[in-house]
């Protein structure tokens, strides 16, 4: 390590060659050939590494700490220690709300690049925190009513410095277009969280859940041509054919798809508690039927970074 460097850097650096080396484990391109959840011992070193900087990275309760936090939670969810996962979003949203991370950027006198940094960092927390305390069945710990901090932009790395921003000279949706979007799906999951997951009055519920299933509609039909998937059109079309045009916006496609339909599973699934039928319940258990195959017939056609080869890998 280079003394001139901050050890946060080297925190950081160490963490995402963790990553990457468990991605390639988990996906069949590690030194194995084949998908597994074992480690090749690489990733271990790595994140060693990563976590000797551990105590001083804390010790500074700034940006880089919660960017170090938030991939050592990206490092738990995939070695599959939920529990440690949540654990720590907790605490990286804490850091975020006292370093004033949910306030809208504009109120203090940042440069474009510092600001853009900020509101990244800021909505991956969200995004986390939204997701983890979904699947734990926990309140989250941010919530929208505390929040006025504008969404990420949508441009280019390369578009953004501390002048300002470049102009775009290609009409094709920029890289970041997944993340936006990942943004915009996840406001509405912990919208669910809110208004169907609560020990509050569950009045209204058939118009909420309707409510929500018009947004996430909203939201699929808004994703930009090469990130949309119509499952009526996959279904009808053969293996090889489904393959090719999942190909076209591969692997954004298929897990930004992935979420839209994890999502809708969350908004309708209270239905299911409802023990007088009627229409509105009768569309919700369609919704339900329909979800799981949609699921699995994405997953069987796919290979991608978060499932093996033709099957299911989660």
């Amino acid at each position: 390590p280079d003394p001139d460097i901050p050890a946060e850097i080297f925190a950081i650096f160490y963490l995402v060659l963790a990553l990457g080396a468990r991605q390639l484990q988990l996906t069949g391109k590690g030194p194995s050939g084949r998908p597994d959840i074992g480690s090749s011992g690489d990733d271990v070193v790595y994140f060693e590494k990563a976590m000797s900087y551990y105590g001083e990275v804390v010790q500074l309760a700034t940006i880089r700490t919660i960017q170090f936090n938030e991939l050592l939670v990206l490092w738990y969810v995939s070695t599959g220690k939920r529990s440690l996962a949540h654990q720590t979003i907790g605490s990286v949203a804490r850091l975020c709300l006292e370093l004033g991370m949910h306030r809208h950027s504009k109120r203090n006198n940042w440069n474009p690049l510092t600001r853009e940094v900020r509101k990244r960092t800021f909505w991956v927390c969200y995004i986390l925190d939204s997701y983890l305390s979904t699947v734990a069945g926990v309140p989250r710990t941010l919530r929208d009513q505390d929040i006025d901090t504008d969404a990420p932009s949508n441009v280019e790395d390369d578009s953004v410095s501390s002048a300002g921003y470049l102009p775009s000279r290609t009409f094709e949706p920029s890289g970041m277009i997944a993340f936006v979007s990942l943004v915009k799906v996840s406001r509405i999951l912990a919208q669910a969280q809110e208004l169907l997951y609560t020990t509050a009055t569950r009045s209204d519920t058939f118009a909420k859940i309707s409510s929500l299933g018009r947004l996430l509609d909203q939201w699929q039909a808004s994703l930009p041509e090469h990130m949309r998937l119509d499952f009526n059109e996959m279904a009808m079309m053969t293996p090889e054919e489904a393959a090719a045009d999942l190909g076209r916006g591969a692997p954004e496609m298929v897990f930004t798809q992935l979420i839209w339909l994890y999502a809708r599973l969350i908004v309708y699934r209270p239905a299911l508690s409802f023990r007088q039928p009627n229409e509105a319940l009768s569309a919700s258990l369609t919704h339900l039927e329909h979800i799981p195959r949609e699921i699995i017939l994405l997953l069987s056609l796919v290979s991608d970074p978060i499932i093996g080869a033709k099957g299911v890998y989660c």
